[in-house]
């Protein structure tokens, strides 16, 4: 099946960059701060702030952290015991070596070596869209966790929008056939291939909902973000006269206007999925955090007991 070929394809690309990279980049990119893209790293991992939190003793697994395990560098920073996986071991192993994980593996996500619930928790960012099976690696997720899962995935903008969002949407795909829309907003496609080879899963509240209920589990917290990645800034120093940086930015500032005043869906959703119930401080972390707490009709069919 394709689902193998993908998967393959991604490792040969992994490979790929890596090799073509040269060390001082390389430095820049992942294992200095200050860079715009540590600085995006923590941007998005601090949609997990509300967790570590309210749960400081809990056990963390990566899913698809290539980027020399920089998300499991950002949850050992706060002090947390993390395994670290991708479906390549080449860059996790350069980032143990240089001190910035402690322990990684090399995992295919719909196929993960680990126990059932060996982990309290597993977090997969901007990974699962890159996956030829991504509802299988969501299972296997839930599998190997005892208390839930973090997926910070794009949003579909094509699922349950209003009038006004698409009529806003034909508007932006109109503009975006001239280079200046098109490099500012992005490309806006129904469908998209990465050149690994992989089509690019966006997701909606909706499809998380009936995962989440098809397994009976009844909690979900949900935060809408908005996030712009741009080709060429991430080795920038950021600061006021950091020109890719500072484009970022103002990008980031139009789609949080654009989707404050409902014209458009955000970029990005972070969603957990709970396999039990959680605790009230971990509710109320989550609320302060800006997240929507939601808890799912139970089966009343299912024997499972809470």
């Amino acid at each position: 099946m394709y689902n193998d070929e993908s998967y393959k394809l991604h490792e040969e690309n992994i490979i790929k960059m890596i090799s073509e990279t040269d060390f001082d980049t390389l430095q820049r990119l992942y294992f200095e701060e200050g860079f715009t893209s540590s600085w995006l790293v923590n941007l998005l991992n601090k949609n997990l702030d509300p967790l570590l939190e309210s749960d400081p003793g809990a056990s963390w697994l990566t899913i698809g952290d290539g980027r020399y395990g920089s998300d499991a560098h950002y949850l050992i920073q706060k002090g947390f015991k993390v395994m670290a996986t991708d479906i390549s071991d080449i860059a996790l192993k350069i980032g143990f070596e240089r001190g910035f994980i402690n322990q990684y593996q090399k995992e295919n996500a719909e196929h993960l070596s680990f126990i059932d619930k060996e982990f309290d928790y597993c977090v997969c960012k901007e990974a699962l869209h890159h996956f030829p099976r991504p509802y299988v690696a969501i299972y296997e997720m839930l599998r190997v966790c005892r208390k839930g899962i973090i997926l910070m995935e794009p949003y579909d903008m094509y699922i349950f929008t209003t009038g006004r969002q698409i009529l806003f949407r034909l508007i932006v795909e109109k503009l975006c056939r001239f280079r200046f829309f098109n490099k500012f907003l992005g490309e806006i496609k129904r469908h998209t291939y990465e050149d690994a080879g992989n089509y690019v899963y966006k997701f909606s509240r909706r499809e998380i909902e009936k995962i989440a209920l098809g397994l009976n589990l009844n909690y979900l917290a949900i935060k809408d973000y908005n996030i712009s990645h741009e080709f060429g800034a991430a080795d920038e120093k950021i600061g006021l006269y950091a020109p890719g940086y500072q484009r970022i930015k103002r990008k980031i500032k139009v789609f949080e206007t654009l989707s404050k005043f409902k014209f458009s869906q955000p970029t990005n959703i972070c969603v957990i999925i709970f396999t039990e119930r959680p605790s009230k401080e971990t509710i109320e972390s989550l609320r302060k955090g800006l997240y929507e707490v939601i808890e799912l009709p139970e089966n009343p069919y299912a024997q499972q007991k809470k």
